[in-house]
């Protein structure tokens, strides 16, 4: 995979994630962490360590890119941060001479997945499809939440045993864009199409009711 690492140190180095050195003389290590940082302290609980990456404004290619923007989907943004360090953290650990990292992750540092600083044309196609389109074209709240239905939505489809360590996620990843097509396109016929717009309606009345619970919850604590 070193040719795929090549590409990523590239693009950080451009973006000024990484010193401007040759790909050969940048680890992985380096890349990685240049991709995310997650504070290591035995002394903090995982609330406070969790704290402490929110607050952190020094450059990071992950959150600059992928940043929370609908305060009630915290708890699955952590998610997300926690499956990405999961297996960040392997990667590094590794003594394998070829070590990779799950293609999705990939789609992360590539910049593949849609959010804020994507191509405008993308965010659009991406907003019209999910239902939120808005005169800016902008990335908002509101498409964070339709995303993260449909990734849920999809995932749940996946037997366990093979996304061990994956979330749903509340960005444009392939896998969200690619079920968002399937049903514009009506792919698999009409009574699916029906059956999935009501299970998504159902899903994301669901969900809005869980997260006013947890605001109100929150409220009263």
């Amino acid at each position: 995979m070193t040719f795929i690492h090549d590409l990523i140190k590239i693009r950080f180095v451009e973006e000024g994630y990484l010193q401007n050195y040759p790909p050969h003389l940048i680890s992985d290590e380096e890349m990685c962490d240049a991709f995310i940082r997650y504070p290591e302290d035995p002394t903090k609980t995982s609330d406070e360590l969790w704290a402490i990456f929110i607050a952190d404004t020094t450059p990071m290619w992950f959150k600059d890119n992928y940043p929370l923007l609908a305060p009630e989907l915290s708890e699955i943004y952590r998610d997300l941060v926690n499956n990405i360090m999961y297996h960040i953290n392997q990667f590094k650990a590794s003594l394998s001479d070829v070590r990779i990292l799950p293609d999705w992750i990939y789609s992360y540092m590539l910049n593949s997945v849609i959010s804020v600083n994507s191509d405008i044309i993308d965010i659009h196609d991406l907003l019209v499809m999910l239902g939120v389109d808005n005169i800016d074209d902008i990335f908002t709240p509101a498409a964070q939440i339709e995303c993260y239905l449909v990734s849920r939505e999809w995932l749940a489809r996946i037997p366990n045993i093979t996304i061990k360590h994956r979330s749903p996620t509340i960005f444009g990843e392939p896998h969200v864009l690619k079920s968002l097509r399937l049903s514009e396109l009506n792919m698999l016929g009409d009574y699916w199409g029906e059956q999935v717009a009501k299970d998504r309606d159902a899903a994301r009345k669901q969900l809005m009711e869980e997260l006013h619970e947890q605001l109100d919850n929150n409220e009263e604590g």
